[in-house]
């Protein structure tokens, strides 16, 4: 797993645009409204992405995004077929958010024991004593297919 930061002004208002027209603060509500999305590796950030992702070789590689919110400690755990993936031993990926930042996780994932049609999804929730600044939040489920 590799894990990249990259700041909002190089992306911010690209990736929502489509969602913000009219509001004159976009990195304000940005900052306090966060969001997580799945996509495939190598394609442009898509936070609404409906597509679907394909295996080779029985591997897949896929962006998994986190953009604002409060400044507080996040965990994401990916689902398989509504199953935890472990990554680095954990059933969580944990990120601390800042605001302007943007954390993107390339993960690889091992694929070729499972059926051809999956799904793939994260939830991403706030925890330690900051558990109460932040809801919880989930990616759309993408169509996983294992070729």
């Amino acid at each position: 797993m590799i894990i990249s930061y990259r700041d909002n002004h190089l992306l911010g208002v690209y990736l929502f645009r489509s969602n913000l027209h009219g509001i004159e603060d976009v990195y304000t509500f940005l900052d306090q409204h966060p969001r997580i999305g799945i996509f495939p590796y190598g394609e442009e950030i898509d936070p609404d992405y409906q597509g679907v992702i394909s295996t080779e070789n029985g591997r897949a590689t896929v962006h998994l995004f986190v953009y604002g919110g409060q400044e507080v400690t996040n965990r994401i755990t990916v689902f398989v077929n509504h199953l935890p993936v472990r990554i680095n031993g954990a059933d969580f990926i944990e990120v601390q958010m800042s605001q302007g930042k943007m954390a993107i996780f390339d993960l690889e994932l091992e694929l070729a024991e499972l059926d051809h049609f999956n799904s793939l999804y994260a939830i991403m929730m706030t925890t330690g004593e900051d558990y109460h600044l932040q809801d919880i939040f989930k990616t759309r489920t993408v169509l996983l297919v294992n070729e």
